[in-house]
């Protein structure tokens, strides 16, 4: 291994140092809201991150001089919505202090009257568990109730502006994981097996399963797959993929 010396190129950790290395970091966008004594309250928020899977739980960071931030500690209750690549528009207007923001925002309530929105691409129901205050802002550990998932692609933010996400076809990953699962056609394999044969992260390896058993080459019982009987039609159509 060689080592790499930054000496000369590293420097020190200013505000805008900081700043302008933290906007290379790629992220998802939501829109975090709740309601007090009536009135909603909504803002635009970029760091948030799963925190668990057992018990569900995520990570919500608002600025201390947010309303909202104010509002989610009074209220204690959010909804976390994770938006789609066609809402940029609605994440600018969120993320500004204007009084419309609400304007053209598809609302829904929860039964008990948490505010959501009712066309992102994923609606987190959450509770607060924990708030912390940490220099600007207000950490909040919160607890998902119940989500809503939707089809579609995710909005991204990366260096102070909007995009969206293109997965990374990787076809062979997907190649290796139906030759494996060919091989072991006794003994079907779930996705922690799989990825320690491969020797391939666990999540990508349960993404391409979900993909193949979608589109019929893996067939999957109790979280544990086999390779489908691969009649002509369907390896023809496979190699004609593989072409493209």
């Amino acid at each position: 291994m060689t080592a790499i010396s930054l000496h000369g190129d590293i420097e020190a950790a200013s505000s805008d140092g900081y700043r302008r290395a933290i906007s290379h970091f790629a992220s998802g966008v939501t829109i975090i809201l709740t309601s007090v004594e009536g009135t909603e309250y909504g803002a635009t928020a970029s760091a948030v991150c799963s925190l668990s899977t057992d018990p569900a739980m995520l990570v919500v960071c608002l600025n201390r001089t947010s309303e909202t931030g104010k509002a989610v500690r009074e209220s204690g209750r959010l909804s976390v919505n994770i938006l789609t690549e066609n809402q940029a528009l609605l994440a600018s207007r969120f993320g500004s202090r204007k009084p419309d923001r609400f304007r053209d925002a598809s609302l829904g309530w929860t039964d008990d009257g948490l505010p959501l929105l009712s066309d992102s691409l994923v609606t987190l129901d959450c509770r607060v568990e924990f708030a912390v205050d940490a220099a600007t802002h207000i950490v909040f550990l919160c607890a998902v109730r119940q989500l809503k998932v939707r089809e579609g692609k995710p909005l991204t933010y990366f260096r102070g502006r909007f995009g969206s996400f293109e997965a990374i076809d990787d076809t062979t990953l997907r190649e290796r994981i139906v030759a494996v699962l060919r091989a072991e056609v006794s003994r079907p394999l779930d996705a922690v097996e799989l990825a320690r044969e491969l020797d391939a992260q666990r999540a990508v390896v349960a993404a391409e399963l979900r993909d193949l058993t979608d589109r019929g080459l893996v067939t999957e019982t109790e979280g544990r797959y086999r390779a489908a009987a691969a009649s002509p039609e369907r390896t023809n159509h496979h190699s004609q993929e593989n072409d493209r």
